[in-house]
């Protein structure tokens, strides 16, 4: 019972919170079920971070954090309460194009199916391999059991001499697996299942309500579908590696900045959500810290080449707001507990200057990110082939209320792909090696964002339908 109370604990944190920040002045249902996935990857970061800072101070074990989470809903309950007897007016509008009835029942049965077949794989998974993944118990899992039994000694599983765990990698999934064995004051595989299974479901949740909210429910319906048949994003979710949780907190970052464009220009709200999720993707691995910088330039250089700095800079302090506190305790981690990234670490040496100016490095990993970028997917599966059929069938969408955020999310996704091209070029490992064990995940982090982004670039069907109308429709016009 108190396993199960402690994972319903971080989403009606994050419920709360983000019902406050939410611009919209509509009642409690209003965008419901995007605001509910939002909050269970939100909560999660956040009840992370709780636990981080109760270890620091205190020590994992001891007794007290549970009031200290139940102390921090409660007041989240009183304010939330007040403010919503305060608030009036009527729930924001669909913006997307109405699906026709019949369509939308058959594309929800075909997502209700694929939902059905990716919990039935999670589970043939976890009873295959309930430690996970090699990544999983190797450093994530082994993590946790650091800061579970450790006591004051937790930071032990941060030592230099475990140089090849990577110390330095951030602590959001160790800290919420040992989160979940102190509140069940015992280890079990279920918690860190149960933390990679929530980050995937609230994945796909987010993509496809996100989608829906913007383009609708037929275009959201098919995002949801196409993340669920991606076999390596079922792979992957059901590993218990960091992977998924960092393809959330990109999705969510982006996505919000997308909701302040359509939903509420001159609301801050999305913006400091936005902050907050960029932060938790920097929390949850290194990766993030690269889309953090990346998004910023991506989103100056839009607003630059608007003539829109006032916008940006405006934009970007509340951005900065939301981001601070998830940030000071990053910066913290980094300077006060942790060795040196070993990456970063070798930038100025001689041997990662020699790699640098290799050429034969460039064709290998070159090739590599060519042949995973139209292969993505695993088996006979190819995300790419798939989303570039659907572009051709339906057309590209013209309209140009979305366009900035568009480019924004494409610069920015494109960045973090110069970004890691780079990281394999002077990795200090063996590069054919490094490349076969973690470029499809870096690919996977990215596709979620990936998918939203195409499927607000792209017609919906019913636009499609519009403008290339069958010769049936066109005789009863």
């Amino acid at each position: 019972m108190s396993l199960i109370l402690s994972f319903l604990a971080p989403p009606l944190i994050g419920f709360l919170l983000i019902s406050l920040l939410w611009p919209s002045q509509g009642p409690l249902r209003s965008q419901l079920v995007i605001k509910s996935f939002l909050a269970l990857g939100l909560g999660l970061g956040i009840s992370s971070c709780i636990f981080f800072l109760w270890s620091v101070a205190f020590y994992p074990s001891s007794a007290g954090f549970a009031t200290v989470e139940a102390t921090l809903l409660i007041g989240l309950a009183v304010i939330f309460s007040y403010v919503m007897r305060t608030r009036g007016g009527s729930a924001n509008p669909p913006l997307g194009p109405i699906a026709n009835p019949r369509t939308h029942w058959i594309l929800a049965a075909c997502f209700c199916t694929s939902l059905l077949a990716a919990a039935i794989a999670f589970m043939l998974s976890f009873i295959r391999n309930p430690h996970g993944g090699w990544d999983a118990w190797a450093i994530w899992n082994m993590r946790a059991r650091f800061i579970f039994r450790g006591g004051d000694h937790w930071t032990d599983a941060l030592s230099g001499l475990l140089s090849w765990s990577h110390p330095d990698y951030p602590l959001l999934v160790p800290a919420l697996v040992a989160r979940g064995w102190v509140y069940a004051g015992q280890e079990t595989v279920v918690v860190p299942a149960l933390v990679s299974m929530l980050f995937a479901l609230a994945t796909v949740g987010l993509l496809s309500s996100s989608v829906t909210v913007l383009r609708g429910k037929t275009q959201g319906l098919l995002a949801g579908i196409t993340l669920l048949g991606t076999p390596l994003f079922i792979e992957q979710g059901t590993s218990q590696l960091a992977d998924i949780p960092l393809s959330f907190f990109f999705l969510a970052t982006i996505a919000l900045f997308c909701f302040q464009e359509e939903l509420a220009k001159n609301k801050p709200g999305f913006l400091f959500l936005a902050g907050m999720a960029a932060g938790l993707s920097a929390w949850a691995k290194n990766e993030g810290l690269l889309f953090l910088g990346s998004i910023m330039l991506a989103r100056l250089a839009v607003r630059v080449w608007v003539r829109e700095w006032k916008v940006y800079l405006r934009q970007m302090t509340v951005f900065a707001l939301g981001l601070a506190p998830v940030l000071t305790i990053l910066l913290y981690y980094k300077t006060q507990l942790v060795p040196p990234n070993d990456l970063l670490s070798a930038l100025g040496s001689e041997a990662s200057l020699a790699r640098l100016v290799d050429l034969s490095r460039y064709w290998v990993v070159g090739k590599a990110f060519a042949v995973e970028a139209a292969h993505f997917g695993k088996g006979f599966f190819s995300g790419t082939l798939l989303l570039l059929v659907y572009l051709l069938l339906l057309g590209r969408n013209d309209e140009e209320k979305a366009a900035r955020e568009i480019v924004a999310a494409l610069m920015t996704l494109g960045m973090l792909l110069v970004g890691y091209f780079f990281a394999y070029i002077i990795i200090p490992y063996e590069l054919l090696w490094s490349l076969s064990t973690s470029l499809s995940r870096l690919f996977l982090q990215l596709w979620p964002s990936l998918l939203l982004v195409f499927f607000l670039a792209v017609n919906t069907p019913e636009q499609a339908m519009r403008l290339h109308p069958s010769p049936d429709q066109r005789s009863r016009a």
